[in-house]
């Protein structure tokens, strides 16, 4: 312990706590005055030409009750005179406390990157864990809000620290390590999880059945090798600048520049015509901005319905104009057909059925939606492709309808989920 002058600390201007109450400040010096200093605040010995400064790291508290306070007062047996405060030293502290004490200073910094903030919560619970093996993630985050003066759940307590921990084992990840925020850094995490999940999966998979082929590569190549199809189901990039949206929802990995999403389109629909049977059906999905040109200069050869098939989400969606538009609750099919393929049954052009949800990829479409294009234009055995088949909605909804499904994905990590959910495995 060491006595000195007041005048002589410093209190850095970026810690995180701004405001104290001055009754539990009055109380707490009204304390040390009668009871004494139980622990003094830790300090930092700065080196200056005047002498040193001290630079608190923890006990602001303390010190604020000290300056009110007009005599001197006891601290471990010793007098402390009135303008002085006693204090513990960092370098002087043993290795436990001291990493402590500078884990607690960077926790109440305001200036703190969220890299930082996640870094320093994980190492405070990994101090307490050595210290104490039957710490919980619970007990570190109450300590945690006790540090910040704040009340928060139990819940959010351990959730808080759990979540930081994550983050602090997945930092060597760029993907991770470079997200704007702790949402979109998790979302990369779960990603990531999922991927290698699915990748050890598909590894371990028997044979797929033999009425259904995953192929991996560019659509626009691997579909000239291919034949036989009565009915093609497509969902490619809408070429819309969705990778450049923001962070809600499952990431946008894929390229989706207007010039790209354009050219898988009109490939999907001349390749697709090639490859397909006398008589077939053709379901492209597509922003609405580029329907007419889809219809109007890329369906040579096809027949087509003038106006869109509607997918009706529900209640769910994004405003596009925040504050002052509606909700864009709907998406847009094409339907073109060959040979005058006769559909089963007539079916309303507004078809409502609620998103999967499933966040493994961004533009995934629900099974139901696949199952009802599917089952008005095929019959038991038909051959179906999806030249984007994403994570792979196209392989359930073909087996529930008894139809031989072939997809192609370029990107392997959505080949891996597509894989293993031909095979029944998700």
């Amino acid at each position: 312990m060491l006595i000195i002058p007041l005048q002589d600390i410093s209190v850095p201007s970026n810690r995180q706590r701004k405001e104290f109450s001055d009754a539990a400040i009055r109380e707490l010096a009204d304390s040390i005055l009668h009871v004494g200093l139980l622990h003094p605040p830790v300090f930092r010995s700065l080196p200056s030409e005047s002498g040193p400064v001290y630079q608190l790291v923890v006990g602001e508290r303390r010190l604020r009750a000290i300056r009110l306070l007009d005599s001197s007062f006891r601290c471990d047996g010793a007098e402390v005179p009135r303008g002085s405060i006693a204090v513990t030293l960092l370098d002087e502290m043993p290795v436990l406390r001291r990493r402590e004490a500078e884990l607690h200073e960077n926790i109440m910094r305001v200036d703190l990157t969220w890299q930082e903030k996640a870094q320093a919560e994980a190492d405070l619970h990994r101090l307490r864990v050595e210290q104490n093996p039957g710490q919980t993630l619970e007990q570190t985050g109450e300590e945690l809000a006790s540090i910040q003066a704040i009340t928060i759940p139990a819940s959010t307590a351990r959730d808080t620290i759990w979540r930081s921990t994550i983050l602090a084992e997945n930092m060597h990840k760029p993907e991770v390590a470079n997200a704007r925020s702790v949402n979109e850094a998790m979302k990369a995490v779960y990603a990531n999880m999922e991927a290698d999940f699915t990748n050890m999966l598909s590894k371990k998979l028997k044979k797929a059945p033999s009425d259904q082929l995953l192929l991996e590569g560019d659509c626009q190549v691997l579909m000239r090798d291919l034949q036989g199809f009565d009915c093609i189901i497509a969902d490619p990039p809408y070429g819309i600048d969705a990778h450049e949206h923001g962070d809600a929802g499952a990431a946008h990995e894929y390229e989706d520049t207007k010039e790209y999403g354009l050219a898988i389109a009109k490939s999907i629909c001349e390749l697709g015509f090639a490859i397909t049977n006398p008589q077939a059906h053709l379901y492209l999905f597509c922003d609405f901005d580029h329907f007419g040109i889809i219809r109007d200069q890329y369906l040579s050869g096809w027949s087509f319905q003038r106006t869109p098939i509607i997918w009706y989400k529900g209640s769910v969606g994004h405003n596009p104009i925040p504050g002052i538009g509606f909700r864009r609750s709907y998406e847009c099919i094409l339907f073109a057909y060959k040979g005058n393929k006769p559909c089963k049954g007539l079916m309303d052009d507004v078809i409502s059925c609620r998103p999967d949800f499933d966040q493994t990829h961004a533009a995934s479409k629900p099974v139901e939606l696949y199952q009802r294009l599917l089952s008005r234009s095929c019959v038991i055995g038909d051959r179906v492709l999806d030249p984007c088949c994403g994570s792979g909605t196209i392989f359930p909804a073909a087996a529930s309808l008894s139809l031989k499904a072939t997809g192609i994905e370029l990107d392997e990590r959505f080949a891996n989920l597509a894989r293993a959910r031909m095979n029944g495995k998700i």
